[in-house]
């Protein structure tokens, strides 16, 4: 799934977004990559995440420049751009698109998390 350009397109619609930064980086550089204090402009907490999985794969809620290391580690352990956006409050809806010359949207939905975000694990796992 390519994150940004899904923003990009709700937000072309009129749906809110929230702000984003996204980078390339090699893994090796991330660690030192000095980013923190143009991310910081974002606000805590937020989110990093890889920018083209889907599933909540890799992505991490920060609070912290060092939970935000940690997070861009893993996020560029899956892709080799990461995405940073700030946290929103509010609904989550999810509607699945199957196919692709002839795509087709499921029924929307309404995600009711008790965890502290919709992530990979409370999606699949709990």
């Amino acid at each position: 799934m390519r994150a940004r350009l899904a923003n990009c397109a709700g937000a072309s619609a009129g749906v809110a977004a929230n702000r984003a930064h996204a980078w390339s980086i090699n893994r090796v550089s991330a660690a030192r990559c000095g980013c923190w204090p143009l991310v910081a402009e974002l606000g805590t907490p937020l989110f990093v995440k890889p920018a083209n999985q889907g599933s909540s794969v890799g992505v991490s809620k920060v609070r912290s420049e060092a939970e935000f290391h940690t997070a861009l580690a893993l996020a560029l352990s899956f892709d080799h751009k990461a995405l940073v956006e700030s946290a929103i409050t509010g609904r989550e809806i999810e509607c699945a698109v199957l196919g692709n010359e002839h795509p087709e949207a499921s029924v929307c939905g309404e995600v009711v998390v008790h965890d502290d975000f919709y992530s990979y694990d409370t999606k699949y796992i709990s």
